[in-house]
């Protein structure tokens, strides 16, 4: 019982942050095109032709609403000349794909903990809305806290009686 009521949660929170993704899109100057592939093809950008193609099949762990935030930095941060297609990859190996992750993982933390005090955010929250892997701890924790090393030094019980 208590799952599915989390579960709706999340996915309300998700449909509100693609909201706000969609129109980080749109103000970028992209199109998004929702494609019914086969479910091992990736989601695409093109940044020369301003087009991002999202595969609603795909069987990514991670929510498309990540997925458009990790393209979008593809397209923010790319060289037409070099590299003419961008696929979704949550691997952090490629520094394309790493400055991607980052991108979109900074995106995310500034929407959902910029009203929040250092000592009230939680990066493990993130880590589980878009159930990403262990190796984006580090990432997560340096884009949810303005200073991590700070949050050593606060006493719980200061903030929280």
């Amino acid at each position: 019982m208590y799952e599915d009521y989390f579960e709706k949660i999340k996915k309300q929170q998700l449909d509100e942050l693609e909201e706000i993704i969609d129109n980080k899109i749109f103000k970028a100057g992209l199109n998004i095109l929702y494609i019914d592939g086969p479910e091992d093809d990736p989601d695409l950008i093109i940044p020369a032709r301003k087009v991002m193609i999202i595969n609603r099949n795909s069987n990514s762990e991670q929510p498309v609403v990540y997925r458009k935030g990790h393209e979008l930095h593809h397209y923010l941060e790319a060289d037409p000349l070099s590299i003419a297609v961008y696929e979704y990859s949550p691997l952090c190996k490629r520094q394309e794909e790493r400055s991607a992750n980052e991108g979109a993982v900074k995106t995310f933390a500034a929407i959902l903990y910029s009203d929040l005090p250092n000592e009230a955010r939680d990066w493990t929250k993130m880590i589980d809305l878009f159930n990403l892997p262990n190796w984006y701890d580090q990432i997560v924790v340096d884009a949810v806290y303005d200073n991590p090393i700070d949050l050593l030094n606060y006493d719980k019980e200061d903030y929280f009686d």
